[in-house]
């Protein structure tokens, strides 16, 4: 069967869910960790959850499962930071994206309830096809974007701080190596604008993290 069909995890849930007991010695699911899925690109009903064959675009978008490894609970639409050490490449996250233009990083499912995925819990987070990102809590240039800019990561005190997980337009007057970095840390192109009176919001992104 190809992979992408009856997926044990749908879009907008965990592994566990929202109440089951997670066993940190003994975690489920360890076979899904980095397996990638494909979806249709459909929209949220007013009521939480998949609507009903709501299509927001013709697009495909494609997702990996991953093990959050943080210590704390990662919400929808917050970019998550991929846990590059050991063997499983792509495959945890740990943490939400603190330095500018780090990589490689996703969004976190948008589908996803109020609960997020809780500490070792497995979720979806998108590489590549439209997701909602956070934008800048500050109303300044950052929180500045066009429709076809290329996006990448904020930079935020700590990975825990309210201003990390969040999205900026791509910066290309820096110097050598600031540049390489805004260069290689790309994650997609905006497919919707913010401005500066648009703090603290979504932006449509059309996301191609390839690692």
């Amino acid at each position: 069967m190809a992979r992408g069909e009856n997926c044990p995890v749908p879009r907008g849930e965990t592994w566990y869910g929202p109440t089951q007991t997670i066993d940190s010695n003994d975690l489920g699911g360890a076979n899904l960790e980095g397996t990638e899925w494909e979806w249709d690109d459909i929209l949220v009903n007013p009521t939480g959850g998949l609507g009903a064959r709501s299509y927001r675009s013709p697009h495909k978008v494609v997702t990996l499962l991953v093990r959050n490894m943080s210590a704390g609970t990662l919400y929808a639409g917050q970019l998550a930071s991929f846990r590059v050490s050991g063997l499983n490449i792509l495959g945890q996250v740990d943490g939400l994206v603190d330095t500018t233009a780090e990589f490689p990083c996703a969004p976190v499912d948008e589908y996803l309830g109020s609960g997020g995925v809780r500490q070792y819990d497995l979720c979806h987070v998108v590489i590549r096809g439209p997701a909602m990102c956070h934008t800048d809590l500050a109303g300044a240039g950052n929180n500045v974007i066009a429709v076809g800019d290329v996006l990448v990561a904020l930079t935020a005190a700590t990975s825990a701080a309210t201003t990390a997980g969040r999205v900026k337009p791509q910066d290309l007057s820096g110097a050598t190596a600031v540049l390489g970095g805004e260069i290689n840390g790309a994650i997609g192109r905006a497919l919707s604008a913010k401005t500066t009176t648009q703090t603290n919001g979504d932006v449509l992104v059309n996301m191609t993290v390839i690692w």
